[in-house]
């Protein structure tokens, strides 16, 4: 189960990443009067809480800098 566990985390901290790039370049380069219709932007508000949790669990591990550098 560590295995699956970690694979699992691997691929949060990479979702996380690209969400991270998608938001700066919207926040950064569309306008405000564009960026409010982003489809991204919904989705984002709507997940937000999931991510923070998962970001919480992943840094609460003992192994993060592991994760971090694969």
């Amino acid at each position: 189960m560590e295995k699956l566990d970690n694979l699992v985390n691997k691929v949060k901290i990479g979702s996380l990443e690209y969400l991270n790039h998608i938001f700066r370049y919207i926040f950064e380069k569309i306008p405000d009067e564009v960026k409010m219709q982003s489809p991204f932007l919904v989705k984002g508000q709507q997940f937000c809480p999931f991510l923070i949790q998962s970001l919480i669990n992943i840094t609460a591990r003992t192994d993060i800098d592991i994760l971090v550098q694969d």
